[in-house]
């Protein structure tokens, strides 16, 4: 949603983009916690869920499935949100690549930003990258259920919930201080010559397809001039 309204706002060319800023900040915030606190009602619900059918009243510590399941949860958490930065990663470097060989022909003037080909890459390797994590999600419970039995799966599930809550909170923060660290350099020196030149290429385009017109017409004007031109010659020869 953040990305839809800034790249609708740039494209339309308004001065509302800092607006816009303060507006989604409130709606990253409150959306990333709602998304936190859903996500951790409902693995609780599941894990309840699989308490009552696999018959498991309590997980113990110092029990020994049930202390190695609680650190493969833990390590499991941890192991998912690594997976998934690589994989966000591999995609962000597609992306790199494609933009680096488009930027020589838009500063030229070349070409204009192929902007369909830069998210059919992201469309494509965000598929791709994330095939790992799905698969241990879904397969790490049960290996361990059909492996090591109940209990360490239930421990595995309570240590997977603690520890991706608390990574979920930790990245939350930390993405919030990368973010305003972003807006912070945004309006530097560096940035806002690029800025400028971005501006300045759209209106060179502009100019040289204006004159193109200009040209284009001065000589059709041209063209029909020595027309009339001719055909005035041909009628008053066949006058005389």
């Amino acid at each position: 949603m953040k990305t839809i309204a800034k790249n609708i706002a740039e494209g339309a060319d308004t001065f509302l983009l800092q607006e816009f800023r303060y507006i989604l900040v409130y709606v990253v915030v409150f959306s990333a916690g709602y998304a936190i606190g859903s996500a951790a009602l409902v693995s609780l619900a599941l894990l309840g869920a699989f308490a009552a059918r696999a018959d498991v009243r309590t997980v113990d510590a110092l029990e020994p499935w049930g202390f190695a399941g609680l650190l493969l949860g833990a390590a499991a958490a941890n192991w998912f949100a690594a997976l998934t930065l690589r994989s966000v990663a591999a995609a962000a470097s597609e992306v790199a690549a494609e933009c680096l060989q488009q930027f020589p022909r838009i500063v030229s003037g070349a070409q204009d930003p192929d902007y369909t080909r830069c998210i059919a890459i992201s469309t494509r390797a965000s598929l791709q990258q994330m095939g790992p994590p799905g698969a241990l999600v879904l397969l790490s419970p049960l290996l361990l259920g059909a492996l090591f039995g109940k209990k360490c799966t239930a421990g595995f599930l309570l240590g997977a919930l603690v520890a991706a809550l608390q990574l979920a909170v930790a990245m939350s923060n930390s993405g919030g201080a990368w973010d305003n660290a972003k807006k912070y350099i945004e309006p530097s020196r560096p940035h806002s010559l690029l800025q400028t030149s971005r501006s300045l290429r759209a209106q060179a385009r502009v100019a040289a397809a204006a004159a193109a017109v200009d040209a284009a017409a001065a000589a059709v004007a041209a063209a029909a001039g020595d027309a009339d031109d001719a055909g005035g010659e041909g009628w008053g020869g066949g006058g005389v």
